[in-house]
């Protein structure tokens, strides 16, 4: 990205360099290098990148005196790109850029407010406390690891076993793992084949499927 002004000088021979230097800044063709006051860098080269930092380091060098420097200041400000405000930024809960910690507090969140519509009550400070604890999200080998260490949330989100009430078909932490994963959110019952009695089927509970679809959109 650097102008060879050694070889402009030596081929350009039918005016001076400087003139030629200076046509080229006034087409915007090329910009003073803020970073080294004798150099130029071609605009295609400048203009491009991580222009956030180069116009930083623009208003530093302004700011210490560097001259010249007006037109690169006024152009780099011209296409930065607009800062996105958290909620303009659209992102899956199962994106695996999202930061684990976020993923917790986030079902920290939706655990105190589900708590609250279904008993009628904030959680305490103990109980919060308790599901800082309960609650943990790892991101290993390209997947989402959830560990829920928490009755009361299974309470609240488990879809509990058709045959054994006292027992969950999909507790709360395979939920998420589904759901951060990504994976299907059928909910299957082993039956004896018809045509084989000495095999297995497995058949889907649609309404314990739709229950756990409801329960990822909320």
């Amino acid at each position: 990205g650097g102008l060879d002004l050694h070889f402009i000088r030596d081929h350009f021979t039918t005016q001076s360099l400087e003139t030629t230097i200076k046509e080229l800044l006034e087409q915007k063709l090329i910009y003073k290098d803020h970073k080294d006051n004798g150099d130029y860098i071609l605009a295609n080269d400048y203009l491009s990148g991580n222009v956030k930092r180069k116009l930083k380091e623009v208003k530093e060098a302004i700011n210490q005196g560097v001259e010249g420097l007006e037109v690169n200041l006024k152009d780099l400000e011209l296409i930065i790109p607009k800062d996105l405000k958290a909620t303009e930024i659209m992102a899956n809960i199962n994106s695996p850029w999202i930061p684990t910690q976020y993923l917790e507090e986030f079902l920290m969140e939706l655990s105190a407010n589900h708590y609250e519509k279904q008993y009628g009550d904030k959680m305490t400070d103990y109980q919060l406390d308790n599901l800082k604890e309960n609650i943990k999200v790892e991101h290993l080998n390209g997947a989402y690891e959830v560990s829920i260490r928490s009755d009361e949330l299974n309470e609240l989100y488990g879809i509990r076993h058709k045959d054994k009430p006292h027992s969950y078909k999909v507790p709360f932490e395979s939920l998420l793992n589904k759901v951060l994963n990504n994976k299907d959110l059928s909910v299957k019952y082993a039956q004896v084949d018809p045509n084989d009695p000495k095999k297995e089927i497995f058949i889907t509970d649609e309404e314990q499927s739709n229950l756990a679809r409801q329960k990822q959109k909320n």
